[in-house]
């Protein structure tokens, strides 16, 4: 409810990480989409977006996940945990291909 969390990417973070202790994640995950959108830094971006796809990945949210790992990579192409990532993406579609089928 603070007017400067809006425009904040930090504190937007901050108060996600705190959703998320407090077991909220739906909460959490929200602020932090949220986050993405109020020009974080480069450094941020990756934290948030990491954090992200972790939680995305425990409320079962598979398809939002690769979606968020998938920028990940368009967004920062060089990232060094780039290989990492691609696993993730790959686990995750395995994942959705295997819901899929009867």
């Amino acid at each position: 409810n603070v007017p400067a969390t809006l425009h904040s990417a930090v504190l937007m973070e901050k108060l996600a990480t705190l959703y998320d202790a407090m077991g909220m994640p739906s909460s959490a995950i929200g602020t932090w989409q949220d986050a993405l959108k109020v020009n974080p830094s480069p450094q941020q971006r990756l934290r948030i977006r990491l954090a992200l796809g972790e939680k995305l990945v425990a409320q079962n949210q598979l398809a939002d996940a690769r979606q968020n790992y998938e920028s990940l990579l368009a967004e920062m192409p060089d990232y060094p945990g780039k290989k990492a990532v691609e696993d993730k993406i790959q686990a995750l579609e395995q994942k959705l291909n295997t819901a899929k089928k009867p």
